[in-house]
């Protein structure tokens, strides 16, 4: 479980990390705003067990070609915004397709982390019992051979 933690960890500072390159060495485009959605998750048993996750859809012109993208963002933000708006974006030059809000009220990484940090003890889980289902069936096997 330890290398798990530690597995999810590094993919969350590589990505943060990549965020960060990117807002700082991306180049400045203008964008719009296409869409704006707002989806009820439901969370562990808390207060109410419901959270909003707030996603912006933009789409962006780079060198005469449209791009489009989509970022999950906080609330200030997309209270703030309308479908049509204008909105900064920063993008990677060497690969357009790589872009993201430029704002400090996207949400990085983290979200994508807590994904990962859910899926991955499933993934394990089941690897872990497909060997045990593997070697109870190679002794069952070995038992079950007629000896001379």
């Amino acid at each position: 479980m330890f290398l798990a933690a530690a597995i999810i960890f590094s993919v969350h500072v590589y990505l943060k990390n990549a965020d960060e390159k990117l807002l700082n060495e991306g180049v400045a485009v203008r964008g719009v705003i296409t869409d704006k959605i707002t989806k009820m998750k439901t969370a562990n048993k808390g207060k109410d067990g419901y959270f909003y996750e707030h996603m912006l859809h933009y789409r962006f012109n780079y060198y005469f070609r449209e791009y489009t993208g989509s970022n999950i963002v906080n609330q200030r933000l997309a209270d703030k915004v309308n479908k049509g708006d204008t909105i900064l974006i920063a993008v990677d030059g060497d690969n357009p397709e790589r872009s993201r809000i430029k704002s400090s009220d996207v949400t990085t990484g983290f979200i994508f982390t807590l994904k990962l940090i859910s899926i991955v003890p499933l993934v394990l889980g089941i690897i872990s019992l497909v060997v045990t289902l593997i070697q109870k069936l190679r002794e069952k096997k070995k038992y079950l051979t007629i000896q001379p």
